[in-house]
């Protein structure tokens, strides 16, 4: 997601569309315990996470509208639970693993 909150396809394409580079990966427990567990923590060292009970205090926290991440999640927990894929972007799987993705649920709540 980016600071106009709007999703795009890949993580790289979003860094390298939006000004300063940054954007926002938002993702739930259940998958930052399996990241955690897959991923080397090398890669954990380039992220800053933030930790919310709920998506409206975690848009607070990284300054986003909150109306606009509860609906981009929504339409994306949506799409996962009827179509089992991300209709906008087609995503399939969950970022930096090779899994299918899931629905973002799971408090706490986490941006990278």
């Amino acid at each position: 997601m980016n600071e106009d909150e709007k999703l795009f396809p890949t993580v790289g394409e979003a860094c390298f569309l939006q000004p300063y580079a940054i954007s926002f990966v938002v993702f739930d427990q259940r998958v930052y315990d399996i990241i955690t567990r897959e991923v080397p923590q090398v890669v954990w060292d380039v992220f800053k996470l933030y930790k919310a009970d709920d998506l409206e205090a975690l848009a607070k926290q990284i300054e986003v509208p909150p109306e606009n991440l509860i609906k981009e999640v929504k339409e994306y927990n949506e799409d996962l639970k009827k179509y089992g894929y991300d209709r906008k972007f087609g995503r399939r799987k969950c970022l930096l693993l090779d899994k299918p993705a899931v629905p973002i649920e799971q408090p706490p709540l986490l941006r990278n």
